[in-house]
């Protein structure tokens, strides 16, 4: 079950993105899945298609009864080759907390997304 809540208010996107996952009939070598998820996130958009973005992501494991809490700052720039619109973002991240032999510390993400235009 995934849901989310947004606004656009000028250059100003901001919202919460949630989801709840349930572990059926899975591996439990590879861990579990009954997770409860929520990403509350801000973003800014200048007239030249920059974007400055902050998020925390916080998953709960229900049978860990532990959190993983990254923070990540990103900015992205929106570019267009041959017709096709293309983001391209980077930033850090700070695992705040985490399940145990999960990540830990400072990371990095990038990101390359597709644009689908109706």
């Amino acid at each position: 079950m995934t849901g989310v809540v947004l606004n656009r208010d000028g250059p100003w996107t901001y919202g919460l993105l949630g989801y709840q996952s349930w572990n059926v009939g899975g591996n439990p070598t590879f861990g579990t899945q009954n997770n409860l998820y929520g990403q509350p996130f801000v973003a800014f958009t200048n007239k030249d298609a920059w974007t400055y973005t902050v998020n925390m992501e916080a998953q709960y494991n229900y049978d860990a009864h532990r959190t993983t809490n990254p923070l990540y700052v990103g900015v992205s720039k929106l570019m267009v080759f041959d017709g096709v619109p293309v983001s391209f973002g980077a930033g850090p991240m700070y695992y705040v907390s985490n399940t145990p032999g999960g990540p830990s510390g400072w990371g990095a993400r990038a990101t390359a997304t597709l644009v689908i235009l109706k």
